[in-house]
C-alpha cells in the first residue's frame, strides 16, 4: 500500500476515533444536561475537522479521484458521487460549528435543532467514510499507478496531523485525552 494510501486509511480511523469522542459530548444535550457537555471540546473537534481533514485529507483525496475520472473507469459515477459529498460535509461541518458556537456564547437553541443537526452531522460523516472504505479505497487500490501516485505527491504536500500526529498540537491536548478516554469507557 502506497504510504500516502496508509495515510488516508489511518486519517479515516482517526476521524471515527474523533466522532465518538464528539458525540459522547452532544449526548449530553441529548439526555437534557448541556451543562454536563464540554463546549470547548466540542469546538476543537470542529476545528479540527475543519483545519486537517478537510485542509488535507478531503483534497488528497479529491487529486487522486480527478485522477481515476481521467480514467474513465466504469466506476466514474461513484467517484464523482464522493466529490459532491466532500462539499456538503464541508457545509455540514460549518452548520454544526456555527451552532455550538452560538451556544458557546450564550445563544439559547431549542435542544431538538442541536440533537437534528448532530445526528444528521455524525450520520453523514459515518456514512462518507465508510462509502469510501469499502467502495472507493479498493478503487483506488486497483487504479492507481506508481506514476499516478507521484503525480498526487508533487501537488500536495503532508502535513503533520495536529491531533492524531507524531506531536499532538498544545490547544489539542485536552481533546486528545478525552479521546482516549472515551474509547476506554466503551
Amino acid at each position: 500500500m502506497h504510504p500516502l494510501m496508509q495515510q488516508l486509511c489511518d486519517d479515516h480511523h482517526h476521524l471515527q476515533r474523533l466522532l465518538y469522542c464528539l458525540q459522547k459530548e452532544v449526548s449530553y444535550f441529548e439526555a437534557g444536561q448541556p451543562a454536563d457537555a464540554e463546549l470547548s471540546l466540542i469546538l476543537d473537534a470542529m476545528d479540527y475537522i475543519q483545519l486537517y481533514p478537510e485542509k488535507w485529507h478531503h483534497p488528497v483525496e479529491d487529486v487522486i479521484f480527478e485522477i481515476l475520472l481521467e480514467k474513465d473507469i466504469e466506476e466514474s459515477a461513484l467517484i464523482q458521487a464522493i466529490v459532491d459529498e466532500h462539499q456538503r460535509l464541508e457545509k455540514m461541518t460549518q452548520r454544526e460549528k456555527s451552532l455550538f458556537t452560538a451556544i458557546s456564547h450564550g445563544s439559547h437553541i431549542p435542544t431538538d435543532e442541536i440533537v437534528n443537526v448532530h445526528r444528521e452531522f455524525i450520520a453523514a460523516q459515518a456514512g462518507h467514510i465508510e462509502r469510501e472504505n469499502q467502495q472507493i479505497y479498493p478503487l483506488i487500490e486497483k487504479y492507481m499507478t506508481n506514476a499516478d501516485w507521484q503525480t498526487v505527491e508533487a501537488r500536495m504536500a503532508t502535513p503533520a496531523d495536529p491531533l492524531f500526529g507524531e506531536s499532538v498540537r498544545e490547544d489539542y491536548q485536552v481533546l486528545y485525552r478525552r479521546i482516549l478516554e472515551a474509547e476506554h469507557e466503551g
